[in-house]
């Protein structure tokens, strides 16, 4: 296992911007923290980490979610030592279609009906949960990745200019303001301190066990 605790930039990337200069500190507050659960509303991905927390709905009733969530609506893939486990692109295929299939259902509609993403993430959740994240890299237009324990990756990657969520990092049912990237730069609270990113990096290392 490579072993990569502490916030560091993509290569090539020196120092971000301002405009996001604070997105590896905000994800840095995922470090160490187990996946719980992966899935989408549409072409919106929500990812839970942490512990989890039975909140109130709006509806009077209790939900349950993560610790932190991670909602992500701009291009991102899975990927392992294989390759991609799966990603975006995979919304627009049908559950059912083959490698060697010459027909195309034209009426699908992945908005309403089960996807092959929908079908790899469940996989993925089902054989990954309780992994833990153990490196977070970002770099100078908003993107990110986060490296679990057993070497998958999440690769984030905006791909537009415009004013629009790619992503957002906030706790379900803390009223604290999300941490949200666009085009046009981050904006949220200040999460943490650089101080307290090293000191929670240096915990981590000392708390792991010695790599075979």
């Amino acid at each position: 296992m490579r072993r990569c605790s502490l916030v560091k930039y993509l290569p090539g990337q020196k120092k971000l911007p301002n405009k996001f200069a604070d997105t590896e500190l905000a994800l840095s507050q995922l470090l160490n923290l187990p996946l719980l659960s992966i899935g989408r509303a549409h072409c919106l991905i929500w990812i839970h980490f942490g512990e989890w927390l039975i909140q109130p709905d709006r509806h009077g009733g209790t939900r349950t979610v993560g610790t932190w969530a991670l909602h992500i609506e701009c291009p991102w893939r899975l990927t392992n030592k294989y390759g991609i486990v799966t990603g975006a692109g995979d919304r627009w295929l049908p559950p059912n279609l083959s490698e060697d299939s010459d027909e195309w259902d034209y009426e699908f509609d992945p908005n309403t009906e089960r996807t092959q993403l929908d079908l790899k993430m469940q996989q993925f959740a089902s054989q990954n949960k309780g992994v833990r994240i153990k490196c977070v890299q970002t770099d100078n237009t908003g993107g990110f990745r986060l490296s679990f324990e057993h070497g998958t990756e999440l690769e984030v990657f905006p791909t537009n200019s415009q004013d629009v969520d790619f992503w957002r990092l906030f706790q379900p049912g803390n009223e604290t303001e999300h941490f949200v990237v666009t085009g046009t730069g981050a904006s949220g609270p200040s999460l943490v301190k650089e101080d307290e990113v090293r000191q929670h990096s240096k915990e981590i290392l000392r708390n792991e066990s010695p790599t075979p």
